[in-house]
């Protein structure tokens, strides 16, 4: 990345995913070299630049912060959540453990009740942004990053189980 892409990388507005790339690669680095006890801290660490990736696609696209807007009426709002969440399911025939998954109402809480900016807000409050969003614009931008990244949507909530110290050190075979 950093070499095929170096404009890219050595802009400022990116340093926090360079960074977070750069942590990841040496904590893998080190799981390479057998050191066990690392897994955990790769899962944060992976965790970590998923954040970034998601807080970068909604910075590049304003306009998907704001869709949150559209669903915070506490009546109708988590419905029709839900509702969008299984219907981008559904017609793109993703994995259902998207839909059961997004289909949390605190995270529809979280979503439409931030505690501040998108800086502040956690990757699967984000990932459900960006899959409202998706299903809104078909043709966007963000459909194809998600259409393109959908195992992420599912595997985040086992990273965040992970670098929360939930699961067992095995479950990190499959990344490294």
């Amino acid at each position: 990345l950093f070499e095929d892409f170096p404009i890219i990388c050595n802009d400022n507005k990116f340093s926090a995913l360079k960074k977070s790339i750069r942590d990841l690669a040496k904590v893998y680095a080190r799981i390479q070299q057998g050191e066990d006890d690392e897994y955990s801290n790769f899962a944060k660490n992976l965790r970590t630049a998923l954040d970034v990736i998601f807080r970068e696609a909604i910075s590049a696209n304003p306009e998907v912060f704001e869709i949150r807007r559209e669903y915070s009426d506490s009546i109708l709002g988590y419905r029709t959540y839900t509702a969008a969440i299984s219907q981008f399911v559904s017609a793109n025939r993703l994995n259902d453990d998207i839909r059961r998954r997004y289909s949390s109402e605190n995270i529809w809480k979280n979503m439409t009740h931030p505690r501040g900016t998108i800086d502040r807000g956690n990757p699967k409050d984000n990932a459900a942004l960006l899959l409202l969003y998706a299903n809104r614009h078909p043709n966007s931008n963000v459909h194809s990053f998600v259409l393109e990244y959908r195992n992420i949507f599912t595997e985040l909530f086992d990273l965040v189980q992970f670098g929360n110290g939930e699961t067992h050190g095995n479950y990190m075979q499959k990344y490294t």
